[in-house]
């Protein structure tokens, strides 16, 4: 018996690209093939595992680090007679929450050694499963997926329930390590949203497995490229499992931005500093010299055009250090002499034509204060 339940079942869409000025793609999406889970919030958790040993025999799947907890959960799962029949008869009694401590209590170190490898990759399947929100579709595996494995699961799909085949996407950087600490990341289905920002993704109807911005121009534009996901009704059987997903809203790519970055001047830019990084450290006595910045700018507009940045690593290596322009501060030194020297004309203290002789400084009792040239 099957009945329809009017409840709303999420995918993810493509995020938005990244554009220079010219429309030179900077950040792009890559698509790849990816085998899906949707729970509902009536499945068991017998009945993924059930699902997890037959997606088994149809994907290979590596063994993730499991901790201690997962396996203990995962024995507990598929022993569940043997675990129940150790606790004491007053044990049995308690609330279900604290049965469930007791039986991991009673997980020996013995039983954790008699999983097996296929045991191992059944509860990573599990784990994967449980990741995200009832109703939150979840990636099992979108690296590495074959064309094999796709078939092999769509043939399987109605003894596999909650089970999808659908196209997902990973982020791509053009141009290497050019403004690449700029753009920022992209945090990955495990890692899903910052803790330290759940309540606002959450609020904004995230889900704990969503990809986000983490740092910079992906974080300060995330509502811009993060787009609207898909949502369908759902099908469920008569245990609640979800055997079909019925499209209600076909969801929309998140929107592009484009950048006011000239790439090709940004890569020029990093030519010239590298060329002169390395002029420098040839000449000796540059222990203190492992980096060095440039920006260029509309003067009549203020838009950045190239905000070039290189450091040198600890294995003299060049990487891209463009966000440097803006995190790092330094002493001024003779840096300032310039703007005092604009300063002074822009106030019309002094002129272009103003001259100032140079004379050494005299305090009594001192040594005259000049430079030797």
């Amino acid at each position: 018996m099957e009945e329809t339940d009017d409840v709303s079942v999420t995918k993810n869409v493509p995020r938005g690209v990244i554009y220079d000025r010219n429309y030179n793609l900077l950040v792009g999406n890559s698509a790849v093939k990816s085998i899906t889970y949707t729970r509902s919030q009536k499945t068991q958790a017998t009945d993924m595992i059930a699902v997890a040993k037959k997606l088994d025999k149809l994907v290979a799947i590596t063994p993730e680090k499991l901790t201690e907890r997962d396996l203990q959960d995962y024995w507990i799962l598929t022993h569940q007679k043997e675990s129940i029949a150790r606790l004491s008869k007053a044990d049995q009694t308690l609330d279900g929450g604290k049965v469930y401590k007791k039986q991991i209590a009673g997980v020996t170190k013995d039983d954790l050694a008699s999983l097996t490898d296929e045991d191992k990759r059944i509860a990573t399947i599990y784990k994967k499963m449980t990741a995200g929100y009832a109703l939150s579709q979840v990636a099992l595996k979108s690296k590495g997926v074959t064309d094999e494995e796709i078939a092999k699961v769509s043939e399987n799909l109605e003894s596999l329930p909650g089970v999808d085949t659908t196209t997902d996407w990973n982020r791509f950087y053009t141009y290497d390590e050019t403004l690449r600490s700029i753009l920022g990341s992209v945090s990955t289905e495990k890692q899903g949203i910052p803790s330290d920002k759940v309540d606002y993704y959450l609020a904004q109807g995230y889900s704990r497995n969503d990809r986000v911005g983490r740092s910079y121009l992906e974080a300060q534009y995330e509502s811009v490229l993060a787009g609207q996901k898909s949502k369908s009704n759902s099908v469920l059987d008569s245990s609640g499992n979800i055997i079909e997903t019925v499209e209600k809203y076909e969801g929309s790519k998140g929107k592009d931005l484009v950048l006011s970055v000239d790439v090709e001047l940004q890569k020029k830019i990093e030519e010239i500093l590298k060329k002169n990084m390395q002029i420098g450290k040839a000449a000796g006595s540059s222990d203190l010299f492992d980096r060095a910045f440039a920006v260029a700018m509309d003067p009549y507009t203020g838009q950045v055009l190239a905000l070039s940045g290189l450091l040198i690593n600890d294995k003299g290596e060049y990487e891209d250090y463009s966000l440097g322009n803006f995190t790092s501060a330094y002493n001024m030194g003779s840096a300032v002499k310039g703007a005092t020297v604009l300063g002074g004309i822009m106030d019309g203290a002094i002129t272009e034509d103003t001259v100032f002789v140079d004379k050494p400084i005299v305090f009594k009792g001192t040594d005259k204060k000049k430079f030797m040239v």
